[in-house]
Parts: C-alpha cells; structure tokens; sequence
C-alpha cells in the first residue's frame, strides 16, 4: 500500500537527525568565516596603510568595498538560490570570497585592494540568504528561530576567534598572514557543503524536483523509513516565477519595508563598531594588540546577543526584546567613542554594543525566515540582508568623512548612535504592524509561515 508523508510535517515533528545537524553547522562555519573577514580588514587596516604608504582617512572606501560587495551579493544570490537552488550557491559563495580574500594578501596599491575586497563582499554576501534559508528549511519549526539565530551569532563568533587570533599574528606573522588563512579556509568550507550539505526538500519539491532525488534526501535523514511504497508530498507552493515584487504582495509590503529599516540602520551601526574600533581605540593610545583584544571581546556580546535572538523574539516579542535591545545598543555605541582609551571599558561598552544591536537586527533575520514562503525565503532573506549590507556600506563612508573633518571618536560614535535609534522605532511599528494584523501579543507568529 502506498502511504504518503508531508516532508514539512516530518521534520517538524522529529528529532534532528545527523545529517540536518551537520546541515546547521556547516552553514554556521561559513558565517563564522564572514565575521573573520569583517573584522580582519579592521585589524589590519593600520598595517596596510603603512605598507602602502596611504593615510587612514583613505581606508573608508576600503572597508565599504567588501560591504558593498557583499550588498551586491546578497541581492543577487538571494533571487539565484530560489531559482537554481542553495546548496551549489552556498559552495560557489564560499569559494568566491575564499579566492579573493587569498589575493588581499598580494595588494599592491591601493585600486588593487578595493577590487579584491569588493569581489571577496559578492562571495561574503551571497552565501548569506543561502545559509539561512538552508538552515531554516532543515529546521523543525519549534527550533527555527533559535537555530537561526544560533546560525548567526556565528558571524561575532568567527570575530571572536578572529580578534584573538589575529592579535597573535600580527605580532609574530605579519599582516598578509591574517589574509592567508581567511583564503585557504573558504574553500575547505565549500567543499565540505558540497560533500555533505544536501538540497532544500521543500525547495526540490517546489521546484517539482524528481521524486527519487527527494526520497534519496529523505533517507539519508531518516534511514529507519526505507520501505517501500512512501510517497513524500509537501504544502510547498510550486515556483513559477521569482521576483522581488512579491516581496511586497499579500500583506507583506509595511513589514519588509521596516524589515530594511532595521536591517540598513542596524548593521550600518555594527560596521562602525567592529570595522573602526581598532583604529580610533589606537588613535586614543592603546596599541595594536589592545585593540584586538577589544574586538575580541565586542565578538562574545554579539555572539551571546544574536544566540539568544531567536529565544528572546519567541519568548517575549518584539516589543520587550528587540526594541529595548537596539536603544540599549545605541548607549553603548556611544559609550565605546567616549571610554576609546579606556581598554576595560572600551571592552564592555563594545560587548554590550555587538550584543544588544546584533540582538536587535538578528531579531529582523529570524522574522524574515518565518514570514517568507519558501518560493521566496531566499530572495526575501537575500534582500534584507543586502539593505544591512547597504548600511554597512554607507555608515563608514560617514565616519570616514568625519575622521577627515577632524572629529573626536567619542563624536563619530556619538552621531552613529542615532542608526540604533532609528531601528527601535522601526521595529516598534513592525510590532504594531503585526499585532494590528492579529498575529499575536509578541508581535509575531512564525507558524503563520505560507508552508506551514
């Protein structure tokens, strides 16, 4: 007799298995990989510019290079992943910035340096919608919004990691090494995504996909239903047609504009933080090493802020968790411009600044993993992300020029608290956008998802 089970059904209703776990954890190693990179160029940005013989006023496009890069990716590879699927996207994103983050290392000047960085941006941004979709495909939706939000406190994770390892490269192996190892590692990383990290089921099944590529996937998960005569189905809309435009259909205009809000303020406040701390703490009197230190600590709030994101968002909301968190990071914004000489508090105010706004946008990232189809979760996430990349982009650029005006960093990080600001206002209307549209006193229902 043939007995049909609805995929979606079966992997909210299990146990993870082994494969959906390894699934998670190799698409965090690639966002840990993204933090690495984003905080190297900081680290090492002095250096560079002694090497080049250039002034730090001149490292602003530098660092929005790869950010806007990564801008450009995200947009991108979000439309491709819904079209031509994840898995293979994820690998060739990884490879793409493994490459180029390799030939940082040889720069010669400095036209080289902002071409390499931007193309090393397209591979970091376009892996990102791909990794979280994946993740939040293969997640049960009990466990989707902490494994998403898991899945990107890896991103201040890998600057953890990296701020203490760069801080004994730098003195001991030079500059060009930190580049070096951020190369080589990418590709290991897509390798392994292609050896072990399946296609999205609902995607294939969407895609119409042929039914013994689906069953091949299903058993590898779940061995133990190798029977015959089990024919998978799903709810899963059938893709047509991926445009941004639906983006903004069946009531989801107001919530993804204020979606890209967040996204573009948020994250344009975290560039800040992580990408010119080292330099203004420098220019304040702690050396190199110090400063490293700092960023290191600045990764442990942002990893323990964005692991507790999706928890905090499920538990108490959008108006008790992520708005308190991002004025609270507008604080410690400003805080860390003001104690800049300080290395203790200049460690706390940065913890507290990447946990409480990686608290805050990483809230806007689970939210888009639910409220998305999956015919356009990628292209949603990739869109969003690439607004965040955006602010990236932009918000260094400013405090580039406002190093050149001959502004304090207690001013430059002053002006920058506004953007935190900003993204609390915009998720407090997102609140009432939604509990207006009756889903619910915590502001959101990710069981309201199309496919479930």
């Amino acid at each position: 007799m043939t007995q049909k089970i609805n995929v979606t059904d079966l992997i909210d209703e299990r146990p993870m298995s082994t494969l959906q776990v390894a699934t998670v954890a190799i698409c965090g190693l690639v966002n840990l990989l993204d933090g690495m990179d984003s905080q190297s160029i900081g680290v090492a940005a002095p250096l560079i510019a002694k090497s080049l013989a250039l002034p730090m006023s001149s490292f602003g496009p530098v660092f929005s290079a790869a950010l806007l890069g990564a801008a450009v990716g995200a947009l991108s590879f979000g439309p491709i992943g819904d079209r031509i699927g994840r898995r293979r996207l994820l690998a060739i994103a990884a490879f793409t910035f493994g490459a180029f983050t390799l030939l940082t290392a040889w720069a010669s000047d400095y036209y080289t340096l902002l071409l390499f960085r931007f193309l090393a941006g397209i591979g970091l941004g376009g892996a990102t919608p791909c990794f979280i979709t994946l993740t939040s495909e293969y997640s049960p939706r009990r466990l989707r919004a902490t494994l998403v939000g898991l899945l990107w406190a890896c991103y201040p994770l890998g600057g953890m990691i990296g701020g203490m390892v760069n801080a004994w490269v730098l003195s001991h192996l030079g500059w060009p090494t930190i580049f070096w190892i951020g190369g080589i590692l990418p590709f290991l990383v897509g390798a392994l995504v292609l050896r072990v990290v399946p296609e999205s089921v609902r995607f294939l099944m969407a895609r119409n996909a042929p039914a013994e590529r689906v069953r091949g996937i299903m058993m590898r998960m779940y061995p133990e239903l190798g029977r015959a005569g089990i024919v998978f189905t799903a709810r899963e809309e059938h893709i047509t047609g991926v445009t941004v435009a639906r983006l903004f259909t069946e009531g989801r205009a107001f919530s993804t504009t204020l979606i890209w809000i967040a996204q573009f303020v948020g994250f344009g406040a975290l560039a800040v933080a992580v990408l010119w701390a080292p330099t203004l703490i420098n220019m304040s009197g702690l050396d190199h090493s110090t400063a490293s230190i700092v960023i290191a600590a600045m990764g442990a709030g942002g990893f323990i802020g964005n692991s507790l994101s999706g928890k905090i968002l499920d538990k108490v909301g959008i108006l008790k968790g992520a708005v308190p968190a991002l004025v609270g990071g507008a604080l410690a914004t400003a805080g860390l411009g003001y104690f800049a000489g300080n290395a203790p508090m200049a460690s706390l105010c940065g913890a507290l600044c990447n946990g409480l706004i990686g608290l805050g946008v990483t809230s806007t990232i689970v939210i888009c993993s639910a409220i998305y189809p999956t015919a356009i979760r990628s292209t949603g996430v990739g869109w969003a992300m690439g607004l965040g990349r955006a602010g990236q982009v932009v918000a260094p650029l400013i405090t580039g020029a406002t190093l050149a005006w001959g502004w304090s960093p207690a001013q430059m990080l002053a002006l920058m608290a506004l953007a935190p600001l900003i993204g609390a206002l915009a998720m407090l209307v997102l609140f009432l956008n939604l509990r207006t549209g009756g889903q619910g006193k915590t502001g959101w229902r990710p069981e309201l998802a199309t496919e479930t």
